[in-house]
């Protein structure tokens, strides 16, 4: 059987390299997340007040950091696994044929991925070691406090953790995206690219339903404590305002298979096709291929989101501190290096599992431009095509960001003005989500401009012909 596995990853090896590069860079920066968090942690007892407060810092900003990655791999993995078996699902398929049954094809399959988790986690930890000196000297740089720790290795215990959680993520999300496998049609995916079939999963909705009343009830327990608490519950309820943003995201995440492709379909009509050719092929792409847009909206989402949110509860401090007859003079500024420090992570992850997801779909859309040019579409319209694709993907994250932070600014906004801050009211999203987003978009129009640029060199009736062997 593992000669079999072998085989077959070998044979798939791009889609598996991507996924695994996906995986390396989620663990390295979960390693030099618990790093940091690790570097400060003695400091966090010392009698020494100083000292103490260093520790303090550390944990606090290196904890919210992790938050944040944490996050991020949680809402993304699934996306880019889901992904993955769609489009292998030909592939399994013809295992079924040769005579395996269906636990046995999810079995085999599950190996597979939990083999590259092991192998690109623990590549992700080495990769994480061999950068701990230059992310200590950036964190140093940002205005963080020196300690000893930072001039050392990476501690000892970052490693095993974050490799075995980058693991124990992928592991259960494949388990969970294996019911899927059950549901291949034998008689029609092994001609089909499996991207065009959206699989609702009851589970992962009834969750997302979940967290969205925890987030209802969080709004009203707030609007419910008296205006006589003091600073520190007040702080902490401040808290709830990324808190509450990210577990919206958290539902977005877990209702995504039933939320974005609507949500790119409807978008996709709304988009004039007097635009040209290149409007009415992207459109027709965004909605056929609906597995594949579920996946690009959502790592757009989350770094969004994520940088939107902390940004928001900035203004919300800044609002809230005004009720109060606070100066502004006496509000502490976060460096904006520390804020760069903080948001990178999960920005990155969006931009890796991004060019992962086009890397994994790559077969199908050069068989699709293929047919494309066989039957007479101009280059040039199937280039064009990448830029009004990539718009689509970029204004459905745009608009599920931009509904979430609203939403959560308007609720916090009234919940602390009908209870502890009596002047309070709505302060607003920052402008960092837009761009963000935006950003995104440039990114996604370059990864597809090109590789279609590139695809449209090639012979396409070779292609064309390889596909149907």
């Amino acid at each position: 059987m593992i000669r079999f596995i072998a085989e077959e990853m070998h044979a798939c090896r791009r889609q598996w390299i991507a996924l695994g590069v996906f995986l390396a860079v989620a663990v390295c920066l979960l390693c030099l997340s618990i790093g940091f968090i690790a570097a400060g942690a003695p400091y966090a007892d010392d009698l020494d007040f100083g000292l103490r407060d260093i520790g303090e810092e550390y944990i606090s900003l290196g904890g919210m950091q992790l938050a944040f990655i944490a996050f991020g791999v949680l809402a993304i993995v699934p996306a880019v696994v889901s992904t993955s078996i769609a489009v292998d699902s030909p592939r399994i398929a013809r295992w079924q044929l040769a005579g395996a049954s269906v636990r046995q094809s999810q079995g085999l399959y599950w190996c597979s991925l939990v083999i590259d988790a092991v192998i690109f986690s623990i590549l992700g930890g080495l990769v994480a070691w061999f950068l701990w000196p230059a992310y200590s000297s950036w964190a140093l740089r940002v205005s963080f406090p020196s300690i000893d720790e930072m001039h050392e290795s990476i501690s000892a215990i970052a490693l095993p953790i974050g490799i075995a959680a980058g693991i124990a993520v992928t592991a259960l999300a494949g388990a969970a995206s294996m019911r899927s496998i059950s549901h291949i049609d034998i008689a029609t995916v092994v001609r089909d690219t499996g991207l065009s079939r959206t699989r609702h999963h009851p589970v992962r909705l009834l969750l997302g339903i979940a967290v969205a009343v925890g987030i209802i009830t969080g709004y009203v327990a707030i609007s419910k404590q008296p205006s006589t608490i003091s600073s520190d519950t007040l702080d902490g309820l401040m808290a709830a305002y990324w808190g509450c943003a990210l577990g919206w995201l958290l539902a977005l995440a877990l209702c995504e298979s039933a939320v974005v492709p609507l949500a790119v379909a409807v978008v996709s009509r709304l988009i004039p096709q007097s635009g040209g050719l290149g409007s009415f092929l992207a459109c027709g792409s965004a909605r056929r291929r609906i597995r594949m847009s579920t996946a690009m909206v959502t790592p757009i989402c989350v770094a969004a989101g994520t940088v939107g949110a902390i940004m928001g509860l900035v203004r919300q401090i800044r609002n809230v501190s005004r009720a109060r007859g606070v100066p502004e003079s006496e509000l502490q500024v976060t460096p904006a290096g520390q804020i760069v420090f903080e948001f990178m992570s999960p920005i990155i992850l969006a931009a890796v599992a991004a060019f992962c997801i086009i890397v994994i779909t790559g077969a199908q859309r050069k068989t699709d431009t293929a047919l494309l040019m066989v039957a007479g579409v101009p280059r040039r319209a199937i280039i064009a095509s990448g830029f009004v694709e990539a718009f689509v993907y970029s204004l459905v994250a745009a608009i599920l960001t931009v509904a979430i932070l609203e939403v959560n600014a308007l609720a916090i906004g009234a919940a602390l003005g009908a209870g502890p801050v009596p002047g309070a009211g709505y302060a607003g999203i920052n402008s960092s989500a837009f761009c963000i987003i935006a950003a995104g978009f440039a990114l996604l129009a370059i990864l597809l401009v090109s590789i279609l640029a590139l695809q449209t060199q090639r012979d396409p009736l070779t292609i064309v012909r390889a596909t149907d062997r």
